[in-house]
Order: C-alpha cells, then structure tokens, then sequence
C-alpha cells in the first residue's frame, strides 16, 4: 500500500501536469488522518514520520530537501500575520511540534518535540520551548577524517556530537 508521501507525489505529478487537484490523496489524508494537499511543495528526500500520522500542512508551504517531519506536527497560518511557514534543506521537526505564520526555519535546523515556533530560526540552531526560543547553536566545521562536512554543536568539550544528516553519530575525542 502506497504511504502519505508516496500518495502525495503521485497527486503533485498529477496537479502539476493538469493543474487539477486528484481525489484519491482524500483517501490517504483520511487513512493517515494527515492534511497535506498537491499544491504543497515538498523537497526530494524528505521523510514523513509514520507516514505523516496526525500532520496539518498548510496547502501553501513550501519544505526543502532532506527534511525530516515527525507524526502531528503542524504547519499553518496564524490569524492576522501573512504567510505560511517555510522549512528549508535538512531541517529536523520533532513529534508534535507547531510552527505558524509566516515563520523561515533555516537550513540544519532542529526543532524540538511540541515546540511552537512563532519566529524565524535561523540556519544551524536547535529550538525547543513554548514559546520555542533557541537553545543551541550549530556551527558548520570540517571533520578530521576525510573533511567530511558535519555538525558539531558548538557548546560541548568532552563529547562531541557530530550530526550527519539525517541520522545522528555520537562520537568521543573528536
């Protein structure tokens, strides 16, 4: 059986070619109990938890490549504030999470389990809270084996933590 997003992909084709929306993404939206319509842009890559269980994603929002959204996260409009919220590349939203208005969330990202992010956040940060506010900076280094490019987090000595996208290595004396 196809998945939310394999559903979606075959809809976006579809309106796309025809700039007509498809009946059958009803059916997945209604198996997944997921909102999330052809006219969303959605990125190569990027991966729905448990097939987007519980999402609401405004039909305007524009998500990057690479990103990862877990189940009942919501992307919406905010009464009396312009815009949709925008995710750009390789940006991580946690279980239940909130993001409205017309809100950027920058590039390697992180945003924590029900967090509500009612302002931009900017490229390289973890936010969590709520109201979400910036807990942890990023930095973007080279490693030492081989330059591949990761992320460290910027405030630990002892352990550092290199984060590969999309999945997480911890590693010591790095």
């Amino acid at each position: 059986m196809l998945g939310m997003l394999q559903a979606y992909k075959k809809a976006r084709k579809i309106y796309l070619k025809t700039g007509r929306r498809t009946k059958f993404l009803t059916f997945f939206s209604l198996l997944y109990s997921c909102h999330l319509r052809e006219t969303v842009s959605i990125g190569d890559g990027t991966k729905l938890g448990y097939n987007g269980l519980g999402c609401v994603i405004h039909d305007n929002c524009i998500i990057g490549r690479h990103c990862i959204i877990a189940q009942n996260v919501t992307l919406g409009g905010r009464k009396f504030h312009e815009g949709v919220p925008r995710l750009e590349d390789y940006v991580e939203v946690g279980a239940g999470a909130v993001i409205l208005g017309g809100v950027t969330v920058g590039e390697h990202s992180i945003i924590g389990a029900n967090a509500v992010v009612l302002k931009d956040v900017p490229p390289y940060s973890v936010a969590a809270g709520v109201p979400a506010k910036i807990i942890r900076t990023l930095r973007d280094e080279k490693s030492e084996n081989g330059g591949v490019l990761g992320l460290i987090y910027s405030d630990l000595t002892d352990k550092c933590m290199i984060r590969f996208m999309p999945y997480a290595l911890c590693m010591e004396g790095v």
